[in-house]
């Protein structure tokens, strides 16, 4: 019998393997996979064939959901993402030393993007479609919108995935660090 949820289950969970830290650190990378991307990573018409794919298949890069994803992160959640367990990253203290290295690389990052922009220059079009609407508007703080846009996360990414990507490293790294995680070292 097969316990947990299928679609963040390891391979070595699949394959009635034990499992351990690496495990938990395969449903982590499909997690930030899904929060990148908005998208899961592993999807099919049927159980056996979501086991099919997390078994055989990877994922496409985020770069080609989501083209402004730093490359760093596609390498960690790849990573994360290893069929075989010696491949990922061994403990959650080696994934959140990458992920705290990406979100302060986006950091500095944003920190260059605000320098950039003087006071009352309009901001640059970051994807086609973008459009500008009032300040006034309460349900959006940063004054960009997407017609399309279908969750808060993909809405946050699309105006601005430095800043996003920069909010997910941050919570994940944060998490990890304070235990939080499984697999602490």
């Amino acid at each position: 019998m097969i316990l947990g949820t299928l679609e963040y289950m390891a391979p070595e969970q699949l394959e009635g393997k034990e499992a351990d830290a690496r495990s938990d650190i395969f449903a982590l990378g499909v997690v930030i996979y899904e929060m990148a991307t908005g998208r899961k990573a592993f999807e099919g018409e049927s159980k056996a064939s979501v086991i099919a794919k997390i078994l055989t298949f990877q994922p496409p890069p985020i770069g080609t959901i989501q083209p402004l994803s730093p490359p760093k992160l596609d390498a960690v959640i790849q990573t994360c993402l290893a069929k075989k367990p010696e491949e990922r990253w061994q403990s959650a203290a080696e994934l959140t030393s990458q992920l705290q290295g990406i979100a302060e690389a986006n950091l500095e990052t944003l920190k260059a993007q605000k320098r950039e922009k003087e006071p009352g220059q309009k901001r640059k079009e970051l994807y086609p479609g973008q459009a500008r609407v009032s300040r006034r508007d309460p349900g959006d703080t940063e004054g960009l919108i997407k017609a399309d846009t279908f969750s808060s996360l993909e809405a946050q990414f699309r105006w601005n995935p430095v800043g996003c990507h920069h909010r997910i490293f941050s919570s994940l790294a944060g998490a990890a660090a304070a235990g939080k995680i499984a697999g602490k070292t």
